[in-house]
């Protein structure tokens, strides 16, 4: 029992006693105080219940909870460096945010953490929806996610998916301009049995230019990117409110694409387009002897 319950209770126990005897009132007062500790004990003891058959729905969540508490207990009371106790309780900040993430249907992977976008392929019964933006660039210098060996993986996924039958892949490519390196990658997938469709990232608005991919309609990833196009994060989508959010992205995607197909023009290499013009460029000796001839004096001067 506290001080300020005693002394508040005394003081309604007073006010009483202004009505009742000097005596009654501070017996009265005590009673209050009493009272007021066993509301408070039964709502501490409730709420400690509630929290305990919470817990006891999960089977490993009472023990986990008793060994975290165990730590973080020792950690305060034996004085250990400050140092600890606070990355303690940074980490324990994370995983609340972790957790909520969790709650709200999302799981978050760091940009190197693949695995659901490789366990949801395994996984899949139907088809495959997918937006990947590439740059002709990244691909010409053999650097673009699909050289990498998560991007080969998944592709070697891709195709196993699609030679066991009755499964679909539809993807989109974002890209800057179709050479013959992009081409190139978009070729393999169409020859492997994928429906290839391609948008140039000059006829889309930013905020559809992400990765994504849906499988079976259920299931969403998404990644999330820098201001550089790098991947920061990797988001697997189960709330159907998000999934529809991605769903919306690739249909707008395939909207406005292009079916592709090996026969299609690329487009010319500008740097090839300026090479005749610089190889019938005056040599520096032919421009001294033009200079020569326009100084020169002319017989008739």
């Amino acid at each position: 029992m506290t001080l300020a319950t005693v002394f508040g209770s005394l003081a309604l126990g007073a006010i009483v006693g202004f009505l009742a005897k000097p005596i009654d009132g501070v017996i009265i007062g005590l009673l209050c105080a009493c009272l007021s500790e066993l509301l408070q004990l039964s709502y501490r003891s409730r709420r400690s219940s509630d929290l305990y058959a919470m817990s006891r729905r999960i089977d490993w969540l009472p023990g986990v909870l008793e060994e975290l508490v165990g730590v973080a207990s020792e950690l305060a009371t034996k004085g250990r460096s400050e140092i600890l106790v606070g990355e303690l309780r940074e980490y324990l900040e994370a995983l609340l945010l972790q957790a909520q993430d969790l709650e709200r249907g999302v799981i978050v992977r760091s940009s190197s953490n693949f695995s659901d976008l490789m366990g949801e392929t395994r996984r899949c019964q139907e088809k495959i929806e997918a937006v990947t933006n590439v740059t002709s660039e990244r691909i010409r210098r053999g650097t673009s996610w699909w050289h990498r060996p998560q991007g080969r993986e998944y592709w070697k996924q891709n195709v196993a998916l699609l030679q066991g039958g009755g499964r679909t892949i539809t993807r989109v490519f974002v890209i800057d301009r179709l050479d013959a390196h992009t081409k190139d990658i978009m070729t393999e997938q169409h020859k492997a049995g994928v429906d290839v469709r391609f948008i140039l990232s000059k006829d889309l608005h930013s905020e559809f230019q992400i990765n994504l991919a849906i499988w079976d309609g259920g299931v969403a990833w998404r990644a999330s990117m820098s201001a550089l196009g790098t991947i920061i994060e990797n988001q697997l989508l189960l709330e159907p409110t998000d999934v529809r959010r991605v769903k919306r992205v690739y249909e707008t995607c395939l909207a406005e694409s292009e079916v592709f197909h090996p026969d299609i023009a690329v487009e010319e290499d500008v740097s090839s387009l300026s090479a005749p013009e610089t190889a019938n460029a005056p040599t520096p000796k032919d421009a001294q002897a033009i200079e020569n001839a326009a100084t020169k004096p002319s017989e008739k001067e």
